[in-house]
């Protein structure tokens, strides 16, 4: 499960790997397509019209009953939006499908509400995608039959995260436009879990544990050899000694000697990097 991270991929890209896989996972579930709908646009299906559109699927549709997500949706690559509180949505995702309906649709809510608009929006022979997380639902079994729909279930993801670094790596992909607010952590309870529940505009909020949020540009140079030592010899000097209860006295009066630089520890450039680490 654990993946080398290129030091050019930017931690907030990483931080999205996870959602995007979800996405990337239910797209492979549904299959190569050349029109899609998409109900339902938290992060995830946000992510899920992105890597429709990276992936050069020429039809999207998007659904929600939020205007800003629908404008998100538009920016990201969807063809089409729709308002999901308007009746007949699934006909309305259908017209922008071409009239003959999605050859995909993906339901990315968990509710009956988005299960029928997917079902409605599906043409003849295609398939609907279950991403979102619900309880019991009910569809209409003639219809389900006569029109040959496909109902497959996505959870989760498996082996998404290569392909992810991949495209972020060397193909330019990004995916930090669904991230709405990077905040610290003390601010999480108020910015962060306050703000998602109010209803607001919030989409994705990543939380940044360092003073400030680190820059989107590759690592900097790592200090000097020269620089290391220096730093290292002031630290031993000046260190507190720690007395271990197996040798105390041993352990206060090595320290004793280093500070008066009758032993000196080998420096962090001395050492080999397995050592190091």
């Amino acid at each position: 499960m654990a993946h080398r991270l290129p030091d050019e991929v930017p931690l907030e890209q990483a931080a999205l790997f996870e959602p995007a896989s979800v996405a990337l996972h239910a797209l492979r579930r549904g299959g190569d397509a050349n029109s899609v709908a998409v109900v339902g646009l938290g992060p995830v299906g946000l992510l899920t019209v992105l890597l429709a559109a990276w992936r050069g699927v020429r039809r999207i549709a998007a659904s929600d009953v939020n205007p800003v997500r629908l404008g998100f949706a538009a920016r990201l690559g969807a063809t089409e939006v729709v308002d999901a509180r308007e009746e007949d949505a699934g006909l309305r995702v259908r017209a922008a499908c071409g009239g003959e309906g999605a050859a995909v649709a993906f339901e990315v809510v968990g509710s009956q509400a988005a299960l029928d608009t997917c079902l409605a929006a599906t043409r003849r022979g295609g398939r609907t995608v279950l991403v979102g997380l619900g309880h019991r639902v009910g569809f209409d079994y003639s219809a389900l039959v006569d029109n040959e729909h496909a109902i497959v279930a996505s959870v989760g993801y498996r082996n998404t995260y290569p392909e992810l670094i991949r495209l972020v790596w060397t193909e330019d992909l990004d995916l930090r436009p669904v991230v709405t607010s990077v905040i610290a952590l003390d601010d999480v309870v108020r910015e962060g879990f306050s703000s998602l529940l109010d209803g607001g505009n919030q989409i994705k909020v990543l939380v940044c544990p360092l003073p400030r949020p680190r820059r989107s540009t590759p690592r900097r140079p790592r200090r000097t050899r020269e620089l290391r030592r220096r730093h290292l010899d002031r630290a031993e000097h000046t260190r507190r000694p720690r007395r271990t209860p197996a040798s105390g006295m041993d352990s206060w009066s090595a320290a004793h000697d280093r500070a008066r630089g009758a032993v000196r520890q080998p420096a962090l450039s001395d050492r080999t990097e397995g050592d190091a680490r």
